[in-house]
């Protein structure tokens, strides 16, 4: 690991300048950072909510789908133009934005929730006597998560107070981050349970393929823990789960950028080649898509007391790019080297000239990587709408991955295990990949936040090594915490869908007051991003509207919109 963190991806050292490539064939050769983007994609929001969708509407929703694709690139390459001009990645340049900034106590009020929420719900630690006692007596998880709370308050307080002292620094300087970075925060964590669904779906997917594997697993525990072996009985998904997350773990143990887009190109091809190749296959089936639905389906509609409406605009907010995407898009352009062969920011005509081709180079790795996800993405749509709505099959539950694999028995039973192992590859990709993302932005955070100082470009590296590898335990214990994949992937998509607003009028801001007028885009991407932030706006206005109305609507009315 010491070659890895010895190397500096974020600087712009001037040694390595570069100039951009002239031809097509080889600007081609220096994308990346789309395909790395993709292999993120393509995951739990097209294999399971997409899938899904199909299988509950039909093509009703096909207009959603393809919209979801397509209009959040325009953002995806702003944020991509600003990075390699500035050479900042997203979160240091959402912390220059004007506005309200909060310190370290207010990360201690969202511990102490997630604390609370996540040991309610964990059945293990019932079995365990303490908690048990702790339980019976009502000492439930608000006192649990209150003592969070305050322990962490008291170990804040005084390490802000000393290094406060120490250095010198004033209040203004510990002040802490702007407030969307805070906000990101709250929806990387509500992702989590997106990467948690990936975890158990994945251990379903491989339980159906070796079966006998959880009944060894429970049958050697069975001496040691009763209650654990019944457990395992019961969700024999539980043991690959674990096993997921281990092998997650040992994977990002060396994570640097050129292994992870070596290994996420070859899992792109190959899962987007098996996908078309079954979408493409259906009209030789029983089950051939429906064109003049599907034509019908391009026309945007939203039909009125559908309980799906809900899942769609989730769909919106994972489908194509996503805000986590959109948050991880300039790290990888940064650490591909976009800015580094730009160069720091000077008034030379060459510095302009370099970043201009770059900023080429780095629109045609977004729209080959939209073209590959999009073609990924509605053919996942396609199986489900045409194999599953058919035959009034709905992925839901413990029998999610059982289901999904029904789109693939059409072609014969050989393919079943085929689909398995496939549908496990492309969760455990994206966990893969949004563990490593979300590692290098948890690590921007602390140090913009002040829980963090780095010195030295080691420092950083290890911080965003280990974060990345406590992700993946993250997930897998909230998804023993809450078992439900299909559950916890739509509330990561809404957390999604309400950030999109956000991350868009920030880069509204930086298009406007940040960017060097040398870089200015054409008027026609112009108007595509002013677009695309109304119509992100309105839809995830529609879907706030909607969550709240459920919640506020009584239980009869509740239960009525369920009846329809």
């Amino acid at each position: 690991m010491s070659d890895v963190i010895s190397f500096d991806p974020y600087a712009l050292p001037p040694e390595e300048i570069e100039e951009p490539p002239v031809s097509l064939w080889a600007a081609l050769r220096k994308i990346g950072p789309g395909i790395v983007l993709a292999g993120t994609i393509v995951g739990s929001g097209e294999l399971l909510l997409t899938t899904k969708l199909g299988a509950d509407e039909g093509y009703t929703f096909l207009w959603l789908i393809l919209f979801s694709c397509v209009v959040k690139v325009f953002v995806q390459t702003e944020l991509g133009r600003y990075a390699i001009s500035s050479g900042r990645p997203t979160l240091g340049a959402i912390d220059d934005l004007p506005g309200i900034r909060l310190g370290r106590r207010f990360v201690a009020l969202l511990i102490s929730v997630i604390c609370a929420a996540t040991i309610e719900r964990l059945d293990p630690f019932r079995e365990l006597k303490g908690m048990r006692v702790l339980l019976d007596y009502h000492l439930d998880s608000l006192i649990v998560g209150l003592l969070v709370f305050w322990m962490c308050w008291v170990t804040w307080t005084t390490r802000s107070t000393t290094r406060s002292i120490e250095s010198g620094q004033s209040e203004r300087t510990q002040s802490g981050a702007h407030w969307l970075a805070w906000w990101w925060l709250i929806m990387m964590l509500s992702t989590i349970f997106q990467l948690g669904a990936m975890t158990g779906t994945i251990g379903q997917a491989l339980n159906l393929t070796f079966p006998s594997f959880s009944l060894q697993v429970a049958s050697a525990v069975k001496g040691i823990s009763p209650a654990l072996a019944e457990a395992i009985v019961g969700r024999p998904e539980y043991p690959w789960a674990v096993l997921t997350c281990l092998t997650t773990i040992a994977l990002l143990w060396r994570g640097d950028y050129r292994r992870i887009e070596i290994v996420t190109t070859a899992l792109v091809v190959s899962v987007t080649l098996l996908t078309v190749t079954a979408a493409l296959s259906l009209p030789f089936t029983n089950f051939p898509i429906h064109w003049p639905k599907a034509i019908d389906g391009l026309i945007p509609r939203i039909p009125e007391g559908l309980e799906s409406i809900a899942a769609a605009f989730a769909v919106f907010g994972i489908t194509g790019v996503g805000a986590t995407e959109l948050f991880y898009y300039p790290y990888w352009c940064l650490e591909k080297g976009y800015a580094r062969s730009t160069g720091r920011r000077d008034d030379s005509e060459a510095w302009a000239r370099r970043a201009k081709g770059w900023i080429r180079v780095m629109n045609l790795d977004a729209w080959v990587s939209m073209i590959v996800f999009t073609v990924s993405t509605i053919s996942f749509y396609f199986m489900g709408a045409a194999v599953l709505n058919p035959q009034d099959l709905h992925p839901e539950k413990k029998d999610m991955i059982e289901t999904l694999s029904r789109m693939f028995v059409i072609f014969g039973a050989w393919t079943r295990p085929l689909f398995l192992v496939g549908a496990a590859a492309v969760l455990f990709k994206t966990l893969y990949l949004s563990s490593a993302g979300n590692g290098r932005l948890a690590a921007d955070f602390l140090g913009l936040a002040k829980f963090a100082r780095y010195e030295k470009p080691e420092q950083r590296a290890r911080m965003i090594h280990w974060l990345s590898i406590s992700i993946p335990v993250i997930a897998v214990t909230l998804f023993l915490a809450f078992k439900e994949p299909a559950s916890m992937v739509v509330i990561g998509g809404f957390g999604q869908a309400l950030t999109l607003p956000m991350i868009s009028a920030a880069t509204i801001y930086f298009r406007y007051k940040k960017l060097d007028r040398r870089l200015t885009p054409p008027l026609f991407l112009d108007i595509c991003l002013w677009v695309a932030l109304v119509l992100i706006t309105l839809v995830a206005g529609y879907a706030l509207r909607d969550q709240i109305m459920k919640l506020i609507s009584p239980p009869v009315a509740k239960a009525a919109v369920t009846m329809l």
